[in-house]
């Protein structure tokens, strides 16, 4: 019965990171929906590791949630600011909206590189 389970996790989250990724793929121009499906696909992630069934993977996908919750919520408060200054979602229409403020330019930087899972240089 148990390995069914792991089954269903592991399968289930391969399927919501392929979903996600391929979703976020296909509205590459619109920033809001790249970031709804992108949270699919860390999702996808998170159950494809508890799929795994080992001890490192489970607590690779625990310590994923955590960290991902966090840096996700900052990323969309980052997002929403920009898109109020901006008046759009489109990628396109954002092309050259960074705000003037260099600090706020960092953070955004710094949430958005951190949520690709490489470590800004500070």
């Amino acid at each position: 019965m148990l390995e069914h389970s792991i089954l269903a996790w592991g399968g289930g989250g391969a399927g919501l990171l392929l979903i996600g990724e391929i979703l976020a793929l296909r509205n590459v121009n619109n920033l809001k929906r790249v970031l709804l499906f992108s949270t699919i696909a860390e999702i996808g992630y998170i159950g494809l590791g508890i799929g795994l069934g080992s001890f490192a993977a489970e607590t690779g996908a625990f310590l994923h949630i955590g960290l991902q919750s966090v840096m996700r919520l900052l990323v969309f408060i980052s997002a929403c600011v920009l898109i109020k200054n901006a008046g759009s979602s489109s990628l396109n229409k954002l092309s050259g909206k960074w705000p003037k403020n260099a600090i706020y330019r960092y953070d955004i930087w710094f949430w958005i590189v951190l949520c690709n899972g490489t470590i800004p240089p500070i």
